[in-house]
């Protein structure tokens, strides 16, 4: 269970990194999960994807964000995503935090996710449900449309409390908000939001950086790869009420 954002073509860190820092303490918004601001809170590691101007450079660390110097970092550069882990597949440490980057056809893809999936089967290529997802999914991203790719590695799976995913890839950013636990319906959100900075998609609204926000339905996609998102339906076999909110 996790926190995370993205931004396309970018944010800077000094802007997306108070908000966020707050959604990872839990001092941003209620659910059912924080009942009290700041009682539930995501320190088992993070990690971010910055824009160095010419490359996309990965960072991750083991501690929570909010306690660790070399998040620093993040402030101080040019922001794509951001992930704020709350361990419930493997245990702690660096490897297990997201972003998780594979080497596709030559291009490098970013992946972070929200939510646990029960019965992903653990083939040994990753510690985590969520790499080892991601790893199945990178098998179908090679010169196909990354939300096919989606939906079919995800067509298999039955036992999900949430497959809430931020994609970064060559040319684009893809958001998927799948989720199957019906008691935690407003934790397992994503919202979205266009701004004269470019999009922005954040497991919680953040005010410092919008003040409207669209929540995304449950079932959908939303690419960011021109000048106008678009949003799509998936058709998954946990998603227990098509379109539901």
């Amino acid at each position: 269970m996790c926190r995370m954002m993205a931004a396309l073509p970018g944010i800077d860190g000094a802007s997306a990194v108070p908000p966020f820092l707050r959604m990872a303490r839990g001092e941003n918004a209620l659910h059912e999960k924080n009942r009290v601001l700041g009682a539930f809170a995501h320190g088992d590691g993070w990690g971010a994807v910055l824009d160095d101007g010419e490359t996309l450079r990965r960072v991750r660390g083991a501690r929570p964000c909010w306690d660790d110097p070399a998040f620093a970092d993040v402030r101080a550069g040019r922001v794509r995503l951001l992930h704020a882990r709350l361990a419930s597949v493997a245990g702690l440490g660096v490897d297990n935090a997201h972003p998780f980057s594979l080497e596709i056809d030559g291009a490098t893809w970013h992946f972070c996710h929200n939510g646990t999936l029960r019965d992903e089967p653990d083939d040994g290529r990753g510690r985590t449900d969520s790499e080892r997802f991601f790893r199945r999914m990178a098998a179908r991203l090679a010169g196909r449309d990354p939300v096919e790719a989606f939906e079919d590695a995800a067509s298999a799976l039955r036992d999900v409390t949430a497959l809430n995913v931020l994609l970064l890839g060559p040319g684009g950013l893809w958001a998927f908000c799948a989720w199957g636990d019906v008691t935690a319906r407003a934790y397992y959100t994503l919202w979205w939001t266009q701004t004269p900075r470019g999009a922005i998609v954040a497991s919680e609204p953040l005010a410092d950086l919008a003040g409207s926000w669209t929540p995304m339905e449950n079932g959908t996609a939303l690419t960011v790869a021109g000048s106008v998102p678009r949003v799509a339906r998936l058709r998954l076999p946990f998603v227990p009420t098509f379109g539901a909110a």
